[in-house]
């Protein structure tokens, strides 16, 4: 999981449309609170995680920061469809 906050309102399309494009990216929420968005990310290992954050996320245009969270484990998750 990856929270990302964007520099300036003016950002927030190019982001948009850059980000849903990602197949790395398997879910992307708009936020209330201290970050912007919160991205659901799938990668391989450690390596893909830093090739993903350095070489795709960072170059957005607008992305000012980031903060991941590495799941060990699910206990639950649902899929509603």
């Amino acid at each position: 999981f990856i929270f990302v906050n964007i520099d300036k309102t003016e950002h927030i399309n190019a982001f948009r449309s850059q980000i849903t494009v990602l197949p790395d990216v398997l879910e992307c929420h708009h936020l209330a609170g201290a970050y912007d968005y919160l991205l659901k990310v799938s990668v391989s290992d450690t390596d893909a995680l830093e090739s993903f954050l350095t070489n795709k996320l960072k170059k957005i245009t607008g992305v000012s920061s980031s903060n991941t969270f590495i799941t060990l484990a699910t206990l639950k998750e649902e899929l509603n469809c």
